[in-house]
């Protein structure tokens, strides 16, 4: 769909089947859909593969991104005043709200449910786990571990197919907002998502997996008080 330069091509998207249109390996795919007549006339859906925003690039823009985050953040308390004002119903009445359900935590929250929500699947993620590259660098870091040669055997290529499919599929279930892992897994998780270059979806599963991490050991300390 593209080549490695400054420009990407534009292309009619696919959303399924065998010709779907897909991101290049370590991109990610940007689209914009149609309803099937906008504006008076019918528009087709595009799409093209454009390279992930740098997490180093955008720590270089902190100092100019930290105002307009602020503001963003802002409008994402507003949506959760609405939703606790809605949920008391039309004739409900709130009287004050807590810090807690407005600070920083809470809106990261809001954000990741409203994410989860929108767009992640178990099969977004399967999908992200093949296009970011995961599966190439976690199959090639195994292999390694494993001692397998360039020309593995059969029984040796099952191997280490089937231990990614696991950490596909302990990923994809990671698309439901309960799913919960201990310490030694989700540590494993980690070390798994740090075999590619960091974007929105890996930030977004190493912060669960840290929660994870830090509710293991906090139930931990607890059994270790007798």
């Amino acid at each position: 769909m593209s080549v490695i330069s400054n420009r990407h091509t534009v292309v009619n998207y696919v959303s399924q089947g065998a010709g779907a249109t897909k991101a290049l390996t370590g991109q990610r795919l940007v689209t914009a859909c149609y309803r099937s007549k906008e504006n008076g006339a019918n528009r087709t859906n595009r799409a093209a593969s454009i390279p992930m925003l740098s997490m180093v690039e955008i720590d270089s823009k902190m100092s100019v991104l930290k105002p307009l985050l602020v503001e963003y953040l802002e409008s994402v308390q507003d949506k959760i005043f609405k939703s606790l004002l809605d949920a008391n119903g039309i004739d409900g009445v709130v009287n004050e709200i807590a810090d807690e359900s407005i600070n920083l935590d809470s809106c990261i929250a809001y954000l990741q449910d409203s994410a989860s929500g929108e767009r992640l699947t178990k099969e977004s993620i399967g999908q992200w786990f093949t296009d970011s590259g995961l599966e190439d660098q976690l199959m090639l870091s195994l292999s390694t571990k494993l001692g397998i040669s360039e020309n593995p055997t059969d029984a040796e290529s099952k191997k280490v197919e089937l231990i990614t499919n696991e950490y596909k599929a302990k990923l994809s279930a990671m698309a439901g907002g309960k799913t919960s892992y201990n310490e030694k897994m989700a540590t494993s998780l980690q070390k798994a998502l740090a075999l590619i270059p960091e974007d929105s979806l890996a930030i977004k599963f190493n912060l669960r997996l840290a929660n994870m991490i830090a509710a293991s050991k906090e139930k931990a300390d607890l059994f270790d008080l007798l």
